[in-house]
Parts: C-alpha cells; sequence; structure tokens
C-alpha cells in the first residue's frame, strides 16, 4: 500500500498491486473512491490501465492474494484478538504481546491525549472499559482476517481501519484483476 499526496494537499491511499517501474514517468487513468480512514481516500488504477499490464505485472512481490496463501505453512507466532467495550461502543484489537501488557498500553495512550478514537472513548468514560481475549491464533495471517471479521460482526465503532495490519504480515482489501474486492496478504517485512 501506498500513500501519495498530490499537489493541492490531497492524501490518497494507493493499492497499486504493480511494478511502479512500469508506470514512471507515463501518463496512467486512476480514479478514487472514499476511504473509511479520516482525510484520506483510496486511489485505483482504471480497468483500462489495468488490461494494459501483462499477466506477469501484476502484484509487487510482497502481496500475495489470499487464497494462494498456504496459511499452514505461515511461521508459529501465538496472537490475540481482544475486545475493549467502553459505553456503547467497542474496539477490536490484534496482539502478538500478552494482552494485558496490549491492554496497559492502551490506557497508558488515553492517559497521554492519544487522539485514537478508543483513547478519547477511554478519556469520556473515565478509563471505565470491559476486556476480554475473542480468539488466540497459532499465525499471524489467520488472526488478522478473524479481526477484520470481529471488527465487523462487533459493529466496532472505536476502530480506525477495516483492521489487519500486524507485525509481520498486512491483510489488504483490494481489486483483482476481475475488478472485484478480495484480500491479499502482504508481507510487511520485505
Amino acid at each position: 500500500m501506498y500513500e501519495i499526496e498530490i499537489e493541492d494537499k490531497r492524501k490518497f491511499i494507493s493499492d497499486f498491486r504493480t511494478n511502479f517501474n512500469l508506470l514512471i514517468n507515463k501518463e496512467i487513468k486512476v480514479y478514487s473512491e472514499t476511504s473509511k480512514v479520516q482525510n484520506w481516500d483510496w486511489l485505483h488504477l482504471s480497468n483500462e490501465q489495468i488490461n494494459t499490464l501483462k499477466s506477469n505485472d501484476w502484484g509487487p512481490h510482497n502481496l500475495q492474494r489470499l487464497d494462494k496463501v498456504d496459511v499452514n505453512s505461515l511461521p508459529y507466532k501465538l496472537c490475540y484478538l481482544y475486545k475493549i467495550s467502553v459505553g456503547s461502543e467497542c474496539y477490536v484489537g490484534f496482539t502478538s504481546k500478552n494482552p494485558n501488557d496490549r491492554l496497559s498500553e492502551h490506557l497508558m495512550n488515553a492517559k497521554t491525549n492519544s487522539t485514537q478514537k478508543i483513547h478519547k472513548e477511554l478519556r469520556k468514560w473515565g478509563l471505565n472499559y470491559q476486556f476480554e481475549i475473542i480468539g488466540e491464533y497459532e499465525n499471524e495471517v489467520q488472526a488478522l482476517l478473524d479481526e477484520i471479521k470481529f471488527i465487523k460482526i462487533y459493529n466496532a465503532q472505536l476502530n480506525n481501519s477495516l483492521g489487519g495490519e500486524g507485525n509481520e504480515f498486512q491483510i489488504i482489501e483490494s481489486k483483482n484483476e476481475i475488478d472485484e474486492y478480495v484480500f491479499f496478504v502482504m508481507k510487511n517485512f520485505e
């Protein structure tokens, strides 16, 4: 995923899944759509642009479609999903740390004037909350997929994003070559 700021200071998140070297000094056709992240919009290559790319140009090496990932071959890493309920809203989070340590970090951030929704809500309610572990996983990708699922199930209004951002992996929802939204897995360390 790439962050792009254009001359008029508008900011975009790009899901260009092609080799950028193919686009240098070339005019390309794009379209934008509203993002769930405040002050950002998505920037996509147009279908016409996509159709001009060769099939082997599709996707950088560190991005793989979820249906092509062998989840059983992923490295072992104990991960947790947790839910923090504050007032009538909730937050769903992912951590590879001890969940209680992660909760302590949230509480510390709330006390130090963080502007994240969960931290603002914790301050609003005087740090009164309910905390529960909703899942334990043996690999990061499965945990990140369930994080996205549980954010939707619980209608987690205190989350800033779709979820799926981990330490070594990230899950990205983007369009495939036939214009459907599917999940891609990106290795953050490559």
